[in-house]
């Protein structure tokens, strides 16, 4: 529960960001609330969140890239040791398994490797990557100079029962945690969009044995987001937010 809750805070506060440009609270849905519910947003509004991801997932139905998961890699204040300007973009095929890390930037001090990081529960869960995640190593960077590219298949078998939290970027043979440079997440409008895909309609219960046929092969590796465990979307999305608003201004 605490890990869950670890890593959904980031999600959270983007979340926040997304809607609190919205209209105050739909009226009906203030009117039903008691002033101490703690897990009602009186900020943030879920019907905005629910457009601007309806647009974004319109968008990208029309690009054609449905089975993609891409993740820009770049500095991250919180997870990165020390600051670079170098960026990338991971991409992974959720068809078939194919993934591709394209890194420019990065000085030729040193040799580089691709990871992928599952945040597990621990003692001291947090995204931060630690003890008691599961980590894979990918394989090393390829070339020298300004650009830098790892193309790879992912085995099914080791990706079982697996989530991708992070792609981390890590000098030599150090693992991530301990001097990561450039770090890549799933956002929540990603996590949304694949659960999805995968597990049908957030607005009812789905199961979460439940997977379509035409479900692509490697989907299960994108994380379901904290709405999703819910029984109904509208209803998850108002604690979520209401959770932001609490973790932004208090």
């Amino acid at each position: 529960m605490k890990v869950q809750l670890l890593k959904s805070i980031p999600i959270i506060l983007i979340v926040l960001v997304l809607v609190i440009a919205g209209p105050a609270l739909l009226p009906s849905i203030q009117d039903s609330l008691r002033e101490d519910d703690a897990t009602i947003a009186t900020i943030g509004n879920p019907a905005a969140f629910q457009a601007s991801y309806e647009n974004w997932k319109k968008d990208r139905v029309r690009r054609g890239n449905e089975d993609e998961l891409v993740l820009p890699l770049h500095y991250s204040k919180g997870l990165s040791a020390k600051f670079t300007t170098a960026r990338g973009i991971a991409k992974l095929n959720l068809e078939s398994g194919v993934f591709t890390a394209t890194i420019t930037g990065l000085p030729d001090s040193s040799n580089y490797d691709v990871w992928l990081v599952d945040n597990r529960p621990g003692a001291e869960a947090s995204v931060k990557p630690g003890a008691s995640d599961r980590m894979i190593r990918l394989g090393a960077l390829q070339g020298s100079g300004d650009s830098r590219r790892l193309v790879m298949s992912l085995n099914s078998d080791k990706m079982r029962e697996f989530e991708v939290d992070l792609v981390v970027i890590t000098p030599g043979t150090q693992r991530p945690g301990q001097a990561d440079l450039l770090v890549g997440s799933p956002t929540l409008f990603q996590r949304l969009f694949f659960h999805e895909h995968t597990k049908g309609s957030l607005e009812g219960l789905v199961p979460e044995e439940t997977v379509q046929e035409n479900a692509p092969a490697f989907a299960s590796l994108v994380p379901a987001p904290a709405v999703a465990h819910a029984s109904t979307r509208t209803d998850a999305m108002k604690r979520l937010i209401a959770k932001g608003e609490d973790l932004f201004f208090n």
